[in-house]
């Protein structure tokens, strides 16, 4: 993405007239996006490439993709490597800041 955005910025600015960035596109995604998943042990691994605090777990009940009603093994089983504070992050505590849950 940020390869592409150097590449194109200065064509872009003076044929169309689109202004460049102050920043990165990457730097505007990990501030402002966040990366969900239903089962990707991989993902878990690279974790701190996307940041911990931009991942949010799901179980995408009711669909059949989910793995209800064996959700909490599948939880155990994906984040099993990752420190008790990630692993809050990523399950529970970044939709519980994101959507402004109690």
């Amino acid at each position: 993405m940020d390869e592409d955005y150097k590449l194109n910025r200065y064509w872009a600015e003076r044929l169309f007239g689109v202004k460049q960035l102050s920043r990165l596109p990457s730097e505007y995604l990990k501030e402002h996006c966040f990366w969900g998943f239903v089962y990707n042990p991989i993902g878990v691994e690279l974790r701190h490439h996307i940041g911990v605090d931009h991942i949010m777990w799901s179980t995408d009940f009711p669909h059949i993709r989910c793995a209800w009603p064996n959700t909490m093994a599948e939880v155990e089983e994906v984040f099993a490597a990752v420190p008790a504070d990630e692993k809050h992050k990523m399950v529970a505590g970044n939709a519980i800041e994101f959507f402004h849950l109690d």
